[in-house]
């Protein structure tokens, strides 16, 4: 089964061009932030081969302790199949521009059931307004053995694209058990 994964990375500011002849390249940290984000490793890709969940980004982190953020990238196992994982400047900007608001469902996840944080709102796309609902994820950490540790305190960012997870805020905003979560706009 193919499988493609996105990477949706934010930057501040302006990408830096280099002309080559007549042709233009465009550098760029979201550039390759971006293809960081959409990848996903053999190992993996093996670990969850047989998940079901409703998500499909997942980080898993080799233990290092006293790593700097920077450094943690390089230790991270990354799971993004059919998936999209936005970067964490991204997601702040979606907070800024937008009004949200929070759940905090007990949802099955590869290792188990586990209570999950999704925002969700309406958002602009075209001519019309769409409802999106993002997730806010924690890396687990990855033990020797190969086993699943604890959850670390890195955290991840997925666009939801799976219609249960859709009907699942629809049903809970019918029910009006949500925690609401309202954002600053800019």
């Amino acid at each position: 089964m193919q499988s493609l994964g996105l990477g949706v990375a934010f930057q501040g500011d302006a990408p830096t061009y280099w002309t080559d002849g007549d042709s233009r390249i465009m550098i760029s940290k979201a550039l390759n932030l971006s293809d960081r984000l959409s990848g996903c490793t053999k190992l993996a890709r093996r670990m969850l081969a047989d998940q079901k969940s409703n998500f499909s980004v997942f980080h898993f982190l080799q233990a290092m302790k006293g790593a700097s953020a920077e450094e943690l990238d390089e230790f991270l196992v990354r799971y993004n199949r059919n998936g999209i994982e936005l970067n964490q400047e991204g997601f702040q900007n979606f907070l800024k521009k937008f009004h949200w608001s929070r759940l905090r469902p007990k949802l099955d996840l590869p290792w188990g059931k586990e209570t999950v944080t999704l925002f969700y709102g309406e958002v602009p796309m075209g001519e019309a307004v769409e409802l999106l609902v993002l997730r806010k994820g924690t890396a687990r950490e990855l033990l020797q053995d190969g086993k699943l540790g604890s959850p670390s305190e890195h955290s991840y960012y997925e666009v939801c694209t799976a219609p249960a997870l859709f009907d699942l805020v629809a049903a809970l905003i019918r029910t009006n058990q949500s925690s609401v979560f309202v954002s600053s706009r800019t």
